[in-house]
């Protein structure tokens, strides 16, 4: 599940240096440079639970662009993508070894995060109808 979340990551990253709106703000900035002090935790801490905090925490700043385009754009994304990885997730956390955080933690952000893209979709699809 994880190797199939960095490729797509991966992925998406290449393509919108290609095909992105492009611009900078002080929202894509905080973004874009927030997420590596997750990844210096992730670095720096020798504890995996909190490395693994550092990494959520990365990959959720990471995603807040996403959030903030799904509303203000929802025709241009993928609700079919995020629903089927937000359900993927969710059937990843029934299939680890045992119930507990650290097991859990990663597939559970993944599939709430993505649940949350499609949240925003819909009410972005919501505010232009009502306009």
């Amino acid at each position: 599940m994880t190797a199939g979340e960095i490729l797509a990551t991966f992925s998406i990253f290449i393509i919108s240096l290609f095909k992105g709106e492009g611009g900078l703000n002080r929202f894509d900035l905080l973004s874009i440079i927030s997420p590596f002090l997750g990844l210096i935790a992730w670095a720096l801490l020798h504890n995996p639970i909190w490395s693994l905090c550092g990494v959520v925490f990365a990959d959720f700043m990471g995603l807040l662009p996403t959030y903030k385009k799904s509303f203000q754009d929802p025709i241009h994304e993928s609700r079919l993508v995020y629903f089927m990885s937000a359900t993927g997730s969710l059937i990843t956390c029934f299939s680890v070894g045992s119930w507990n955080f650290s097991l859990l933690l990663y597939p559970v952000y993944l599939a709430l995060g993505n649940y949350a893209v499609l949240l925003a979709s819909y009410l972005g699809r919501i505010r232009i109808n009502k306009v």
